[in-house]
C-alpha cells in the first residue's frame, strides 16, 4: 500500500532514459505521497557511471541533506 510510505523518496532518471524508464519514475512519483520526480540532463541509464557529478548533486546529495547524516564533502 503506496500510501503508508511516508518518507521522502526521489525518483531520478535521466533526459535520456528509455521510454519504460520515463514512465516508470514518473509513475512512481505520482502513487508516492512524498515523491519528487528529478531529471539528470543528458544522461541514460547508465547516470552514475556517465553523469557522475550530475547524478551526486540531483539523488544523492539531496538524500543525504535530508536524512541529517551528511556534514561535508571531502
Amino acid at each position: 500500500d503506496e500510501s503508508k510510505i511516508q518518507c521522502r523518496v526521489l525518483c531520478g532518471r535521466g533526459t535520456k532514459a528509455a521510454p519504460h524508464h520515463q514512465l516508470g519514475t514518473a509513475r512512481l512519483a505520482s502513487m508516492l505521497p512524498n515523491a519528487q520526480e528529478l531529471l539528470i540532463n543528458g544522461a541514460g541509464h547508465g547516470a552514475p557511471i556517465s553523469h557522475p557529478q550530475d547524478f551526486f548533486d540531483v539523488l544523492i546529495a539531496p538524500h543525504l541533506a535530508g536524512s541529517g547524516t551528511f556534514t561535508e564533502m571531502s
